[in-house]
């Protein structure tokens, strides 16, 4: 199924009573997980060039989370609008307007800290050429094509591959775009960026270990682009290691009951997740106080009740919450 956009039937101006109002650094850290800034460069009958530019910043979620949108939603004064699919629901804000008076500001005032600031520093160069009407030109429509073939997707279409108008664009260079690798990250800022890309997981005993018992993880994964990201999220943390994988992933996590103990739950205690996920926080929590009084003493020292606990909350974490009964 689409996605439904019929605004008469499916605009949701509701906002959840039991939403807080969010911090900055945590909406940053949250588009870095979860965001997108969306250049759309496409043909057009109502322009002379015969084509235009469409811009919106999107956060896309399950449908358990869709609380926070109405948050975000809030947070931009009201600006865009909910969009629901079958599989999915999204905030969406794509009027220059309020892209240039409240997505733009924000990110500027509040910087992305992964390599997405590059899309972003794309996006809003993108929008202040058209708010000079600069896409309405040949020449100011070929310079937001650079911008555009220097994201991920590039000028996929094949109306620019094939017209003689647009088929020797070349890529802006993004190479002398900065993004901060050294800074200590804000406390919400990791928050909400774990709220995103982050996961609490507790595992059963494996059968096959030489000393089964249950284990508790906190993990981020990330693309190997985002590593220094990563470093600063462990040295703001105080914990963690960083594993390689072969297909280009970067995965921090943290095992060591200790630093479970007393850095990962006091942390995430001080700054709450705010999504679904902050539920699963507290059966991680929960586990983890169980697994550190255990510490040492083995899968047979846990009490049936503790066992019962154990598996109540991995049976409710993560994947298993979308399981069909």
């Amino acid at each position: 199924m689409g996605l439904i956009l019929d605004q008469r039937r499916n605009y949701s101006t509701k906002m959840p009573l039991d939403v807080k109002i969010l911090d900055h650094w945590w909406v940053t850290g949250y588009t870095d997980g979860e965001g997108c800034f969306t250049i759309n460069t496409i043909k057009s009958k109502s322009t002379k060039l015969g084509y235009t530019v469409k811009l919106h910043y999107q956060i896309s979620v399950h449908h358990s989370d869709e609380a926070i949108l109405h948050a975000l939603k809030a947070f931009f004064k009201d600006a865009g609008y909910i969009v629901y699919s079958e599989h999915y629901v999204a905030y969406r804000v794509e009027k220059l307007s309020d892209i240039l008076n409240y997505i733009i500001p924000h990110f500027t005032a509040y910087p992305l800290q992964s390599t997405k600031f590059i899309p972003f520093y794309l996006f809003k160069v993108v929008a202040n050429l058209i708010d000079k009407k600069a896409h309405l030109t040949l020449q100011g429509y070929r310079e937001i094509l650079t911008y555009k073939a220097a994201l991920k997707k590039g000028l996929a279409a094949s109306v620019f591959q094939a017209s003689e108008l647009f088929s020797d664009i070349e890529p802006f260079n993004t190479e002398g775009i900065f993004i901060e690798k050294e800074s200590v990250l804000e406390p919400e800022y990791i928050s909400g960026f774990v709220a995103a890309d982050g996961t609490f997981f507790i595992s059963k005993p494996s059968a096959g270990s030489k000393w089964p018992n249950y284990d508790a993880t906190f993990a981020i994964a990330q693309n190997q682009r985002d590593e220094a990201l990563l470093h600063r999220i462990i040295k703001t943390l105080g914990c963690g290691g960083i594993k390689k994988d072969s297909h280009g992933m970067r995965n921090v996590s943290v095992r060591n009951k200790e630093d479970l103990q007393h850095k990962v739950i006091p942390f995430f205690s001080q700054y709450p997740i705010r999504t679904e996920k902050h539920k699963y926080f507290l059966y991680f929590q929960s586990a983890v106080s169980i697994l550190h009084a255990n510490k040492g003493k083995g899968l047979k020292s846990l009490t049936e009740d503790q066992r019962n606990h154990l598996n109540f909350y991995i049976s409710n974490m993560n994947k298993n919450r979308y399981a069909i009964p």
